[in-house]
């Protein structure tokens, strides 16, 4: 036992050391739960240097996963990982786009520590003593829990223990969160209404990458002759409240937007779908992002007259998804009306080559690579110009204008690297919610 515990101590000391220069973590930042974290981490590995085989083997997969997490996101962000990246991960979103994320910025420099690691597991130490295992696991665990009430999510430690502080963070947040039904609304319309109203929520559309909005590159000439027609009256660019795409979207439904949000009044106010059923309409949600209910709570659902996952739109290649959904949407409401529809586009998340068909590359060279401002502003132009303006077109080639007014957003930008950033989006800074946003409506004209 006591032999364990000094090679536990030692490993996670040199853990320490190896992430101090990987990483450039700052413990000149650290606080009293920084220090209260290391004996925590140690605990971690002394129980599992005296556990028996099989939790041996389960205790190095969550070692591996921690290292895996917290390295990515320090590359990505250059800090550790949170309990509001928990909540992002288990979004279920696009898969595609986990596969992207986990491509992109995975970190060679994780190796190290876990070929260390399951070295270490295969020493024969001392004999497997579960009972002792279990309890040190335990004062691990509940150490980390007395956490959760006095100290943030994101004061500096070592790797291991801001993964178990991501995860019982997280355990809290859930418990605590107010998860009562939303404030229902008394008013209802005597009147049924004469037009449908359609509420796009594209992903990751930056303003001023639109030639829309004087952009250099002719990114939307599609729009732009509607503008000219007098079919689109454009709003410019408008701040999203939030970079990370949950967020914003929950923020969107509710109009919400003074942040922080320490009470969950977003999941409190009234949503667009309460609203729109109050004035008559039936609701309905086109979601090319995923096969789950993911907007809002548990409760909103029952606002959603008529609900359309990704798979109602599943197509090959995968890039046209939108269009599909676009089709769909205009044959749907060709000839009815009284209709509230909220769209979520797959839209232009990261890798942006996967966006569009290579042939249609205007700008070239096109490479994600953060290292490169000028390949991924290519790659991200070609992605907008082939999925912004082909989806209108399909859209409204129907005439759906005769009867609808369409009302468009995206959920946050990106930053396309221009400062040197190596993340997309979700850090907070500026250049990361400039949305673009503009009003189609009822034409006196055919499109």
């Amino acid at each position: 036992m006591l032999i364990s515990s000094i090679i536990a101590a030692i490993f996670i000391f040199g853990l320490t050391i190896y992430e101090r220069w990987r990483w450039r973590v700052d413990y000149q930042q650290a606080t009293w739960q920084t220090w209260l974290t290391f004996p925590l981490a140690l605990c971690y590995v002394w129980a599992s240097l005296i556990a028996p085989w099989w939790l041996k083997i389960i205790m190095a997969l969550i070692f591996t996963l921690a290292i895996l997490t917290d390295y990515g996101y320090r590359a990505a962000f250059q800090r550790p990982f949170t309990p509001q990246d928990i909540i992002t991960i288990f979004t279920p979103l696009d898969l595609e786009i986990g596969h992207d994320a986990m491509s992109m910025y995975f970190d060679r420099w994780l190796l190290p520590p876990i070929i260390a690691y399951f070295i270490l597991l295969t020493l024969p130490l001392a004999p497997p003593q579960p009972l002792y295992a279990n309890l040190i696991l335990l004062a691990m665990l509940i150490g980390h829990a007395m956490l959760y009430p006095v100290s943030s999510p994101t004061f500096p430690t070592v790797s291991m223990a801001s993964f178990c502080r991501a995860l019982i963070f997280t355990l809290g947040e859930l418990m605590t969160e107010d998860n009562s039904p939303r404030q229902p609304l008394t008013f209802r319309a005597e009147t049924a209404p004469r037009h449908n109203i359609i509420f796009i929520v594209d992903e990751s559309v930056r303003a001023d990458h639109l030639s829309l909005n004087g952009y250099h590159r002719p990114t939307t000439p599609y729009l732009e002759s509607l503008a000219q027609r007098g079919l689109l009256y454009n709003w410019g660019m408008a701040m999203a409240c939030a970079p990370c795409s949950l967020l914003s979207n929950n923020l969107l439904l509710c109009g919400l937007h003074q942040l922080p949000d320490p009470d969950f009044q977003h999941k409190k106010w009234p949503t667009l779908f309460q609203y729109a059923k109050a004035m008559g309409y039936q609701t309905h949600w086109f979601n090319a992002t995923s096969n789950q209910f993911w907007l809002g709570t548990r409760h909103d659902k029952q606002h959603v007259d008529h609900w359309w996952p990704r798979s109602a739109f599943q197509t090959e290649p995968r890039y046209d998804i939108d269009f599909t959904l676009a089709r769909q949407l205009a044959t749907h409401l060709s000839e009815s009306t009284g209709h509230f529809i909220w769209v979520n586009k797959r839209g232009l998340h990261f890798d942006y080559n996967s966006h569009y068909p290579a042939p249609q590359a205007t700008w070239t060279p096109t490479q994600f690579d953060p290292k490169n401002q000028a390949t991924i502003a290519n790659s991200y132009d070609n992605a907008l110009r082939y999925n912004l303006d082909t989806f209108f077109q399909t859209l409204l080639e129907s005439n759906l204008l005769q009867n609808s007014t369409i009302i468009y957003t995206s959920d946050h930008s990106q930053t396309l690297s221009e400062h040197g950033e190596t993340w997309t989006h979700c850090y907070g800074q500026p250049n990361e919610l400039g949305c673009a946003t503009f009003h189609a409506y009822r034409p006196t004209a055919t499109p």
